[in-house]
């Protein structure tokens, strides 16, 4: 089969092309043209041949596609699936399941271990974000944005935890419980800036001098300021970088995660 070919359809042949495309699927699924059929196999999934609806089910759940298999109800999986998919469910945003990779760096927050992810920006990083929020096991939480625009952004998806005080801009005053949304410049300008317990930095390149950012002076001014003392747990995301340095990764205690568009799929967890 023209898998090319396949791609460009609205719809599967007949139930033959549909055993012979999940048979070739099986054997790319670690890769990234098999996930791209998947992909498009969950796009068309109301004109998938009935008879070979299970056998695809299984093909997503060993992809790790578990977001897509909670919101196509899909159920024709096998008891060992079902036992790994819940795995996969967030304790704590209701209905949620992660997928494989995002599972890897839940897990290690969990374990209070410090992370740096390069990843597309179709990853779900804003997930992971709302996942440390809605824990609510920790007093004060400093997510650094670059732009006023992701800040209000933040803002709105994580009002709902009524929990925390939501602190915006220098203006505000804490309370006992803070989610702080500010820039590096805000950072910096915020007087008695209570102990942060967990700090998400996004766009964490541009403290790189190779990010050729004005703005890459103030941010590292900013972190060395938040992290001076007591230690802090930190999440660091960027789409852009290839690698951390080993000296940076052992002072920090970080691990670095390098997940790329090829194992993602653009379009496969919007």
């Amino acid at each position: 089969m023209d898998i090319n070919k396949f791609l460009k359809k609205d719809s599967l042949l007949d139930i033959s092309d549909s055993f012979s495309l999940a048979k070739y699927t099986s054997s790319v699924i670690d890769n990234a043209e098999g996930r791209q059929i998947l992909i498009h196999v969950l796009d068309i999934w109301d004109k998938v041949n009935n008879d070979t609806k299970e056998i695809w089910e299984n093909l997503i759940e060993r992809a790790g596609f578990y977001p897509y298999l909670n919101s196509k109800g899909l159920k024709n999986i096998s008891f060992q699936a079902v036992i790994r998919r819940e795995w996969y469910k967030s304790e704590n945003l209701p209905g949620i399941y992660f997928h494989a990779k995002q599972k890897i760096i839940e897990r290690n927050i969990s374990r209070g271990r410090n992370i740096a992810v390069s990843a597309p920006t179709s990853f779900g990083k804003s997930l992971l974000i709302e996942e440390i929020v809605a824990r609510n096991v920790y007093n004060n939480i400093l997510i650094i944005q670059p732009t006023l625009a992701l800040i209000d952004e933040t803002r709105r998806k994580l009002q709902k935890y009524v929990e925390y005080n939501m602190v915006m801009n220098t203006m505000q005053q804490p309370s006992e419980k803070n989610v702080f949304i500010l820039t590096a410049e805000r950072v910096l300008e915020y007087k008695n800036l209570p102990k942060i317990d967990f700090l998400i930095v996004d766009e964490f390149y541009k403290v790189s001098p190779r990010a050729h950012d004005n703005r890459q002076g103030t941010l590292n001014i900013a972190l060395s300021h938040v992290l001076a003392g007591d230690k802090v747990q930190s999440l660091y995301l960027t789409p852009t970088i290839d690698a951390i340095s080993e000296e940076f990764l052992k002072s920090m205690m970080f691990i670095f995660l390098k997940l790329t568009i090829r194992w993602l799929i653009q379009r496969s967890m919007k």
